[in-house]
């Protein structure tokens, strides 16, 4: 053989292939499936071989998973109310949205993240993975007794991952910022210095009052009284 010849291609249509003859083909991206060439051979002289007849060179090309890529998250605005929903979103080449999961990579400090499946909700931990179809929800917390002042600002962070079932993508960070809010949810108070304090062992809420307090709780059964003298 002394020559090659592409016969008709897109990039290099009759190209003569110099000796060693030797050829690389690269796919477009994200296309996988059947392809080929045409291609001709010849002799020292220049005639072409096979009766001149085109050869076909066939490929298979094997689909190549790629990476989930997450968009940008937006920071989050919370507060002690209520949960709200975290935007998350994403896209996939190679998977539809319902074959997509988000993975929680860290938790929050100042909170939890849930799920609702239905009317129930789910609470999250690392390594909780969520459907990408399923809405995200922060909601704010400190634990009992615990209470920063009233109207303070607070921030807090978390990190999710998208995962196609092979692939991560990058971690995301998402940030959350809020204010505590201007209430003392029972059972707690508010002290003097504008902090709530939970109410004592011995001591009930009294949500009926303006404000609210703490009151002596009474006894299951018997009476309070004052020793005289």
């Amino acid at each position: 053989i002394a020559g090659v010849q592409l016969i008709g291609t897109y990039d290099a249509p009759n190209a003569q292939l110099a000796p060693p003859h030797k050829l690389s083909y690269k796919p477009y991206p994200f296309l996988h499936g059947s392809d080929g060439f045409k291609f001709s051979l010849t002799d020292c002289p220049g005639q072409f071989l096979h009766g001149g007849q085109a050869l076909w060179f066939s490929l298979n090309i094997l689909p190549v998973n790629h990476a989930p890529v997450a968009a940008p998250i937006a920071p989050v605005t919370a507060n002690q109310s209520a949960p709200v929903v975290v935007a998350l979103n994403g896209t996939d080449t190679d998977n539809a949205s319902w074959e997509l999961s988000w993975v929680v990579g860290r938790m929050p400090h100042s909170g939890s993240l849930l799920v609702f499946n239905g009317t129930s909700s789910h609470s999250l931990q690392v390594g909780s993975r969520f459907s990408f179809l399923q809405r995200l929800w922060y909601a704010f917390s400190l634990g009992p007794g615990v209470m920063p002042p009233c109207g303070s600002s607070f921030q807090d962070s978390f990190s999710v991952q998208l995962f196609d079932g092979q692939l991560y993508d990058e971690v995301r960070v998402v940030q959350v910022m809020g204010l505590v809010c201007d209430h003392c949810p029972p059972p707690y108070i508010f002290a003097g210095t504008g902090i709530c304090h939970p109410c004592g062992s011995n001591l009930q809420y009294d949500g009926s009052a303006v404000p609210p307090r703490c009151v002596v709780a009474s006894p299951p059964m018997g009476w309070l009284g004052a020793a005289i003298g």
